[in-house]
């Protein structure tokens, strides 16, 4: 964007990705970057596309995020939306069975170590969203005359 004020636009992302559905999680002002807390629930088809992978749905939750950069009399927006599945067991499973040791005395305490279940939940990522991408960098520009 030609001559647009850095801070108007990280004001403008900020505004498309709540009307979006989001709510931010992390404002990093003077690094540029705007963090969104997972979304889940709303993914329109990714559960029937991670069905055909293992035969069971699994959770999956969206992340967005936007960086804005200031060149030389230009501002540059990025946007990145990660769509993530949760892999939990399949990582738990995994885990144990590449352990180097072999201790009798495993036991659930020791793996879990009285964590979370937040703490103990691995998301990975599955592909982009590119379409929510457009569409967030499309309201952006739209909100800054772009």
């Amino acid at each position: 964007m030609r001559d647009a004020d850095p801070s108007a636009v990280f004001q403008a992302a900020e505004d498309a990705l709540l009307e979006s559905g989001y709510r931010i999680d992390r404002r990093e002002h003077a690094a540029g970057v705007l963090t969104t807390y997972p979304v889940e629930g709303t993914l329109r088809d990714e559960a029937a596309r991670s069905r055909t992978r293992l035969g069971t749905p699994r959770p999956l939750r969206r992340i967005a995020q936007v960086r804005i950069e200031e060149r030389t009399g230009d501002v540059a927006v990025y946007c990145k939306v990660a769509v993530q599945e949760q892999t939990t067991e399949a990582y738990r499973m995994r885990e144990y069975n590449l352990r180097t040791s072999d201790t009798p005395g495993y036991t659930p305490i020791d793996r879990e170590a009285a964590t979370t279940k937040a703490q103990n939940t691995v998301w990975r990522t599955i592909r982009r969203d590119k379409r929510e991408e457009r569409r967030i960098l499309a309201a952006i520009e739209q909100r800054t005359g772009g």
